[in-house]
């Protein structure tokens, strides 16, 4: 919805509408402190929702959002499939991780 919100705002009669990009990066360095790196992987594990495998039903569940989303079922197995393996990689191979964030910010004025 972020990026469809300026066009909301302009239909709804705002003007001056402007957007911005706040954003965050996360840097996990794996040549850190062992504990200190373990429980910082552990979560951003838990963040991503990667602490425990996805149930079937679970999966099920994606896949309707995701579908109703417009993604068709083979994008969604992919997809599915890339993230199973990011956990089982980031599991066996200490990794440095840098994750960025987005978050836009749009404001206008009546």
């Amino acid at each position: 919805i972020g990026q469809r919100l300026p066009c909301y705002m302009r239909e709804l009669g705002l003007r001056e509408i402007q957007t911005r990009l706040n954003d965050s990066v996360t840097f996990i360095d794996a040549g850190n402190d062992p504990e200190a790196y373990e429980d910082a992987i552990n979560a951003f594990k838990q963040t991503m929702m990667w602490d425990k495998p996805l149930s079937e039903a679970q999966k099920k569940e994606m896949t309707k959002l995701l579908m109703s989303r417009g993604m068709n079922k083979t994008e969604i197995d992919a997809y599915i499939q890339i993230e199973e393996n990011a956990v089982d990689f980031l599991s066996h191979h200490p990794s440095s991780v840098v994750r960025t964030l987005g978050l836009l910010v749009t404001y206008g004025r009546k």
